[in-house]
């Protein structure tokens, strides 16, 4: 959505009986920046079309939750939420007749630039990984529909279903990743009577066409708070991943605390593969929540959840040969977990 500034002049003369009066609409004028073209790096073991990998286990933590933690009662939703969050609508919806690669969205910023990473007409540069078993295939998991992508789309309520990964073929270091997800109604295999389970995974490297590759993972949950899977806990994926987060302890637990608020580091992956990093307050709601991921290469990434900051990971570093390394980039992925799910509005912003 481009901005426009609209000035309204009036010139009066006193006892002249015509006044002159005139409105011109100004533009800003500024051009929209070309989006670099979406192609597979063969170098890092991306395949474009499919890709099948093998079934992994489900990643249930397993692990103790919180008693104690923010309120979120504490929270001004009014505020924290954007409007579109709080009142979904098929009006909200991204059109899909956009072109192809248009910066010019509305990022809440005049003269921000962002890159459409889903275009909402298809999954033009993305790759699917799916893992083995019964269910639909790669390219029903992930179908687009009404300018969104629909996860598990037409799939039965409590058929096994395959979890899998969607990709972007290009890597990524320091940027804002904006997206919007909802949940959909239907569950699939083990988890047909248990709260929804998703993720974004960032940093991915190794063998990226893995269904959880080495990465970080921004977690998407529909628990109740001290449930099994929050939205903004981070996971640590797999023993070739570490950092730290800034915790307190509250419950039993240590949950998230910015370090200005008595928040202590704490280590999180290898090596003693303490996977989770808790956050400390329950935002996923009913309806479109509003997700902005802040990374800066292997420095910290900041998960933001509907206008609220509820988890920070720093220092990444990754275990690649035998050789720990800052963990500076890689692809993005959307993960589908046994639950109907729905994505639009994914734009990036590179950072300096």
């Amino acid at each position: 959505m481009k901005a426009h500034i609209v000035i309204s002049g009036c010139s009066l003369a006193l006892l002249i009986e015509a006044a002159a009066c005139s409105e011109n609409a100004v533009s800003p004028g500024s051009p929209a920046l070309p989006v670099a073209g979406m192609s597979a790096d063969d170098s890092d073991g991306t395949e474009q079309g499919p890709a099948i990998a093998p079934a992994e286990e489900d990643r249930a933590g397993g692990d103790g939750r919180i008693a104690e933690a923010l309120d979120p009662a504490a929270i001004d939703r009014e505020t924290a939420l954007p409007a579109a969050a709080l009142s979904p609508s098929g009006d909200a919806l991204p059109d899909a007749s956009a072109p192809v690669g248009d910066t010019n969205v509305d990022a809440g910023v005049v003269g921000e630039v962002w890159k459409v990473l889903f275009n909402g007409q298809d999954l033009d540069g993305w790759t699917v990984s799916r893992a083995g078993g019964a269910g639909q295939t790669a390219e029903e998991i992930f179908q687009v529909t009404d300018g969104m992508i629909h996860v598990y789309k037409g799939a039965v309520q409590g058929s096994n279903q395959p979890s899998a990964a969607l990709r972007t073929n290009e890597s990524y270091s320091s940027y804002v990743l904006h997206l919007e997800y909802m949940w959909g109604t239907a569950r699939f295999a083990g988890r047909s009577n248990s709260e929804r389970d998703s993720g974004i995974l960032f940093h991915m490297f190794n063998d990226v066409s893995l269904i959880w590759p080495d990465s970080f993972e921004f977690q998407l949950g529909s628990s109740e708070f001290g449930g099994e899977w929050i939205s903004g806990d981070i996971f640590a994926v797999d023993d070739n991943v570490r950092g730290q987060t800034s915790s307190i302890q509250s419950g039993g637990n240590f949950v998230f605390a910015e370090l200005a608020n008595g928040g202590m580091r704490r280590p999180i992956g290898a090596p003693t593969y303490n996977e989770r990093g808790l956050t400390n307050v329950k935002l996923d709601m009913p309806g479109w929540n509003v997700i902005e991921l802040t990374v800066r290469a292997d420095a910290e990434a900041e998960y933001q959840l509907n206008g609220v900051v509820v988890n920070r990971v720093f220092d990444m570093e990754g275990n690649s040969g035998g050789v720990w390394q800052p963990l500076q980039r890689g692809p993005i992925a959307l993960q589908a977990e046994y639950a109907e799910l729905f994505f639009r509005d994914i734009r990036l912003r590179e950072l300096p």
